[in-house]
C-alpha cells in the first residue's frame, strides 16, 4: 500500500509539474508566435509601402519622360513650343520625379538595389540631361519641322534605357512579396 501511495504521490507531483510547465510555457510560446507574426506583418507592410513608393517613382519618371518626348514630337511636327511653358512644366515634372525617387531611400532594405547601386540616380541624371538638351535644342531652333537632332534622340533613348531599373526593381520586389503571402 505504501508503494501505491508513493506511485500516486509521484503521479500527483508529475502532473503538477506538467501542469505548471504548461501554464508557464504555453503563454510564452503563444507570445513568441504573436511576436513572429507581428514581425512578419511589419515586413509585409514595409514591402507594400516600398512597392507603392516604387510605383510612384516609376509613374512620375514616366510622366516626365513622356512630356519631354511629346514636346520634341510636337516641335518636330511644326507646332510652336512656348519655351517658358516647356521649362516650367518640365521643371515641375522633374521635381516630382526626383522627390519620388529620393523617397525610395527609405526602403533600402526592401528594394535591394536601392542601397547597393543607386541606379535610380542614373535614371534621374539622364532625365535631367534630356531636359537640358531638349531645352537647348528648342531655344536654338534645332528641332524643326521634320527634323530632330541626333543628340536629342540619343538622350531620350538613354533616358528610356535607364528607366528599365524601375521595371526590374518592381519585378524583384514583387517576387519578394510573393514569398510572404498574406495570412
Amino acid at each position: 500500500m505504501a508503494d501505491s501511495a508513493l506511485v500516486g504521490l509521484a503521479g500527483v507531483i508529475g502532473g503538477a509539474l506538467i501542469a505548471g510547465g504548461a501554464a508557464v510555457w504555453g503563454p510564452l510560446l503563444l507570445k513568441r508566435k504573436d511576436q513572429h507574426q507581428a514581425v512578419a506583418d511589419g515586413e509585409k507592410h514595409q514591402a507594400d509601402e516600398a512597392m507603392k513608393a516604387l510605383i510612384d517613382a516609376r509613374a512620375k519618371t514616366r510622366l516626365w519622360l513622356d512630356y519631354l518626348v511629346s514636346t520634341v514630337a510636337q516641335a518636330a511636327a511644326g507646332v510652336p513650343i512656348d519655351q517658358n511653358a516647356f521649362e516650367t512644366k518640365a521643371e515641375k515634372l522633374g521635381e516630382a520625379a526626383v522627390g519620388a525617387c529620393y523617397h525610395l531611400e527609405f526602403f533600402e532594405k526592401q528594394i535591394v538595389s536601392v542601397g547597393a547601386y543607386h541606379l535610380y540616380y542614373e535614371a534621374m541624371g539622364t532625365m535631367r540631361t534630356s531636359a537640358a538638351v531638349i531645352k537647348t535644342a528648342l531655344a536654338s531652333g534645332a528641332v524643326a519641322e521634320g527634323h530632330v537632332p541626333n543628340e536629342v534622340m540619343d538622350v531620350l533613348t538613354q533616358a528610356e534605357r535607364t528607366r528599365a531599373w524601375f521595371r526590374l526593381a518592381s519585378a524583384h520586389l514583387a517576387t519578394i512579396r510573393a514569398g510572404h503571402p498574406q495570412p
